[in-house]
């Protein structure tokens, strides 16, 4: 992901429930890289971030 999401949105929620979009899906991220990290545990996974500025704590826990 090496650029900002924009109209972020899902036809699977109501208008009023369009803000969670974007926090469902680093959830989802979440568990995705949970569960790669159990299975592939002798793998040292990498992430980047060039520019933008962009920096996310939580992800550190799955890529150091």
């Amino acid at each position: 992901m090496d650029r900002p999401l924009t109209e972020v949105g899902s036809l699977a929620l109501e208008s009023e429930r369009q803000k969670e979009v974007f926090h469902r899906y680093v959830l989802a991220l979440y568990e995705m890289m949970y569960e790669l990290i159990r299975e592939f545990s002798h793998i040292l996974f990498e992430g980047c971030s060039i520019g933008w500025g962009r920096f996310d704590i939580g992800i550190l826990y799955y890529m150091p």
